[in-house]
C-alpha cells in the first residue's frame, strides 16, 4: 500500500543520512501522529520487513531494504522526468512523484529511465538506486558539521542532475 511504501521510503532515507528513525522521527516526517507509526511499524515487523528495538527505533531487514531501494528509485526517477521533461521546478516534483509512484508499473519506469539517459541523481542531487544493485543510501558532510573553506558538493561534477551550481565551498 502507499502508505507502507512511503515508511519504508522514509526508513531508507532518515537512516541513509545518519537521521534517528524512532517513532516520533517517522511520525513527523510522514506527517501522522506517532501511535499510528506504532501500528504500521508492528505491521512492517510481522511481514518482515523492519526490525523494532526497545527503544522505539527502526530498521530494514535485507527484505525492507530491497523493497524501499525500490520506493526509492521510482521516485526519484519520477522527480527526474518530471522537472526533465514535464517542465516542473525541483521544489514542485516531491508530492507529485509521491503520487506516481505507487502507481507507475516496472515497464513504464524501465522505459523513463531509458528516455533520461539512465540519470545517477535526482534534481535535489540524492542518488537514484539502479535496478538490482545493493545501493546504500549515503550522504557527504553535514553543513553544520563541515570545516571552513571545505567543498560539500561535487554537484558540478554530476551533469544529468540538471542546472545544478557549482560545488559549494564555505
Amino acid at each position: 500500500t502507499a502508505p507502507t511504501e512511503d515508511a519504508l521510503r522514509t526508513i531508507f532515507v532518515l537512516s541513509g543520512r545518519g537521521d534517528e528513525v524512532s517513532t516520533s522521527a517517522l511520525a513527523r516526517h510522514l506527517g501522522v501522529a506517532p501511535p499510528t507509526v506504532s501500528v504500521m511499524l508492528k505491521r512492517l515487523a510481522e511481514h518482515g520487513l523492519v526490525e523494532r528495538t526497545p527503544d522505539h527505533r527502526a530498521s530494514l531487514t535485507p527484505h525492507g531494504a530491497r523493497h524501499a531501494r525500490h520506493v526509492v528509485r521510482r521516485h526519484r526517477l519520477l522527480e527526474t522526468f518530471l522537472v526533465r521533461v514535464v517542465g516542473l521546478g525541483p521544489h514542485e516534483v516531491h508530492d507529485e512523484a509521491d503520487a506516481l509512484e505507487h502507481a507507475v508499473s516496472d515497464r513504464l519506469l524501465e522505459r523513463i529511465d531509458t528516455l533520461l539517459g539512465r540519470p545517477t541523481h535526482d534534481p535535489h542531487g540524492d542518488p537514484i538506486p539502479r535496478t538490482g544493485d545493493a545501493h546504500v543510501e549515503g550522504w557527504g558532510t553535514r553543513l553544520a558539521d563541515a570545516a571552513v573553506a571545505s567543498n560539500l558538493l561535487g554537484l558540478d561534477e554530476q551533469a544529468d542532475v540538471g542546472a545544478p551550481p557549482p560545488g559549494l565551498v564555505l
